[in-house]
């Protein structure tokens, strides 16, 4: 599957990320301490994650990026 990963963020709140909520599910990884992988979605196809991906670039997260790989991303 391939997901958008919108970044490590520390104290990282769903309130924070209702603006793309339209796009797919918003889920929260804890990584270390108070810091939080924050993932969008899940795309078997990967046109469908690229459309993704520049849907949330344009609504401002400029450091998100396609991820393809299983399990916990803290891994």
């Amino acid at each position: 599957m391939n997901r958008i990963e919108l970044g490590i963020f520390k104290n990282a709140q769903p309130s924070e990320f209702t603006e793309i909520n339209d796009l797919g599910t918003v889920e929260f990884i804890r990584a270390v301490g108070n810091l939080s992988h924050v993932l969008l979605g899940s795309y078997a196809d990967m046109k469908i994650a690229e459309g993704v991906l520049q849907a949330v670039l344009s609504r401002g997260y400029d450091r998100s990026i396609i991820v393809s790989r299983p399990g916990n991303p803290g891994n």
